[in-house]
C-alpha cells in the first residue's frame, strides 16, 4: 500500500507529518509531498499512490484532473471547516469528473455533515518534541487577540510574556504556533491560553496539556465555556482515584487520544484491519 500525503500543515495542526510517520511504522509506504514546487504530475507519477490524503482547500485542478484519470487512486479528503453548500461542492465536482468512492473526514468536534463525513479528531502528536528550559519565568500568555479578556487577566500581573497566535502582532512579545511554542513551553511556571475557541479546539489543546508545566484554558464567554466543557465532556471520562484530574486527563490522552489512535482510526476506514490493530499496539 502505497500513500501520498498533501503537506496541509497549519499553525493548528501537524496532521500530515504524524499521518505519514504512523503510517511507515506500521508498513505503509507513505510519502510527504512537501515542496509545493512538485508538479502534480511529477509527484503522483513518482509516488503512483493508491492513496491520496489531502486538504479541500489545496485541491487544484491538476490534482483534481490526475483523479479523474486515475481511478484506482482512492482520494482521502479532509474538509474542515467546510459548510453544507462546500461540502456539495466538492463531492459534485468529484462526482462530474467521474470521480467515486472518496473518503470525507473533519477535525471539528461538531458539524454539519452528518453521516456522510467521518469524524478524525485533533490529538496528540508525540513525534512533536518539547525542547529543555532555557530560562524561567512565572507566566505566558498566549491570545489571538488583545482584548479585554486578556487585559483583564493581565492586570495584576508583573512578570510575564504575551504571545499572539500565528503572527507577530504589536501587542505581543512573540508570536507562536502549534510547531514553535515547544521551545520554550517549559520555561513558564504556567501557561494561559485565552482564545475564541479556535485554538483550545484544535491540536494545540492536546500538545500544551502534555507539555506545560501548567497548562489553563480562559474562554470569552459564557456560550465558549460551556461548548469547551462539553467537549472535554466528550474527550475525558471521570475516575474514582487519588490522582489531581491533570494527571488522569494526560493518562487518558496517552491512551485514547494520539497521533497513533488517530492514524489507527484512518486505517480502519481505508479497510486497513491489520495496519489500524497494530497501531493500536502502539499506543498500548
Amino acid at each position: 500500500m502505497r500513500a501520498l500525503i498533501q503537506n496541509y500543515s497549519s499553525p493548528f495542526t501537524t496532521e500530515p507529518f504524524y499521518f505519514k510517520e504512523c503510517l511507515k511504522r506500521v508498513g505503509v509506504d507513505a510519502h510527504l509531498w512537501a515542496d509545493n514546487n512538485i508538479s502534480t504530475f511529477d509527484m503522483m507519477d513518482t509516488v503512483q499512490p493508491d492513496i491520496f490524503i489531502g486538504h479541500f482547500a489545496y485541491l487544484t485542478e491538476d490534482i483534481i484532473k490526475y483523479l479523474s484519470q486515475n481511478k484506482n487512486i482512492k482520494p482521502v479528503i479532509n474538509v474542515t471547516g467546510t459548510n453544507e453548500q462546500q461540502l456539495k461542492g466538492i463531492t459534485d465536482t468529484l462526482m462530474s469528473l467521474g470521480i467515486d468512492g472518496q473518503i470525507l473526514f473533519t477535525n471539528n468536534f461538531s458539524h454539519p455533515h452528518g453521516e456522510a463525513v467521518y469524524q478524525i479528531l485533533p490529538c496528540f502528536d508525540v513525534f512533536v518534541q518539547a525542547i529543555e528550559p532555557q530560562f524561567n519565568m512565572p507566566l505566558a500568555v498566549i491570545a489571538n487577540d488583545k482584548n479585554e479578556s486578556v487585559d483583564n487577566f493581565l492586570e495584576n500581573k508583573e512578570v510575564y510574556h504575551i504571545a499572539s497566535y500565528s503572527k507577530k502582532e504589536e501587542w505581543s512579545d512573540y508570536a507562536t504556533d502549534i510547531r514553535s511554542f515547544w521551545g520554550v513551553s517549559r520555561c513558564y511556571d504556567e501557561v494561559t491560553l485565552i482564545d475564541n475557541g479556535m485554538i483550545s479546539m484544535s491540536q494545540f489543546f492536546f500538545q500544551a496539556t502534555m507539555f506545560c508545566n501548567k497548562f489553563n484554558v480562559i474562554s470569552q464567554s459564557a456560550e465558549q465555556k460551556e461548548a469547551f466543557q462539553q467537549i472535554l465532556a466528550m474527550l475525558f471520562s471521570s475516575e474514582e482515584t487519588d490522582e489531581n484530574i491533570e494527571s488522569v486527563i494526560k493518562k487518558q490522552i496517552l491512551k485514547n487520544h494520539t497521533c497513533f489512535n488517530r492514524a489507527s482510526q484512518l486505517a480502519g476506514i481505508l479497510g486497513m484491519k491489520e495496519e489500524s490493530e497494530k497501531l493500536l499496539e502502539m499506543v498500548k
